[in-house]
């Protein structure tokens, strides 16, 4: 699926004009989020995503999540992706360390959703949280 597909499926037509799917949570707040397809391939990634990871526009469209993981989580992570894929499995949740724009690897927290052919946005929902520390390994 190309980005424009996915804008496509992200953004809705309605009376002419586009508007952003809610990635609001309960209090109203906009969400960091990334949205990945079946294949674990990054399809869209939020505004207050990319300010957290510190990243420019449209820095990760189109990449393997699995790149932007530590090596010591990829294979619990594409475990549980995997499952999702599936439909075996609908929530996980990680301590990760991601790259950043700044360089370090950074530890968040990430719960992931499976959306697959399901709610707007659809895909693997995946909303970071940003943490201070890590569990000391990795």
């Amino acid at each position: 699926m190309h980005n424009a597909q996915l804008s496509e499926r992200i953004l809705e037509e309605e009376g002419g004009s586009v508007r952003r799917p809610s990635l609001r949570d309960t209090a109203g707040e906009e969400q960091s989020l990334i949205v990945l397809d079946g294949e674990g391939t990054i399809r869209h990634v939020s505004d207050e995503a990319r300010e957290l990871l510190d990243l420019r526009p449209h820095s990760l469209d189109g990449e393997p999540f699995s790149e932007h993981l530590h090596p010591n989580r990829r294979s619990r992570v594409r475990r549980d992706l995997t499952e999702m894929t599936a439909h075996e499995k609908q929530r996980a949740t990680w301590l990760l360390r991601l790259k950043t724009g700044l360089g370090p690897w950074q530890w968040f927290k990430v719960e992931a959703e499976n959306r697959l052919g399901g709610d707007d946005p659809s895909g693997i929902v995946l909303r970071l949280f940003e943490r201070g520390g890590g569990p000391g390994r990795d």
